[in-house]
């Protein structure tokens, strides 16, 4: 697991759900609902060696409707993943 994406993890109270190499995916239970956090290398071995992508998405309701511009996403990306991004892309 790369040290950043195993810091939001566990720094967010996030239950880790699967791992392999290059990607992390983590759950956050949050009001009636979920955060659904997939941690990942780019594909470009270059960019990999430099960077992750980290996509969140919050989940409410039977079957689950998925939010990408929700309060509950844009909490959680200021506070865990925010001190985290790339210093060049700030």
């Amino acid at each position: 697991m790369p040290s950043k994406a195993e810091k939001i993890v566990t720094e967010s109270g996030s239950t880790l759900y699967t791992q392999g190499e290059g990607y992390v995916f983590a759950v956050k239970p949050v009001n009636d609902g979920q955060l659904r956090i997939r941690i990942k290398q780019p594909s470009d071995p270059y960019n990999a060696k430099i960077y992750w992508l980290c996509n969140i998405h919050f989940e409410k309701g039977l079957p689950p409707n998925r939010y990408f511009d929700s309060d509950e996403v844009k909490q959680f990306a200021e506070k865990y993943v925010q001190p985290y991004r790339y210093p060049s892309s700030l």
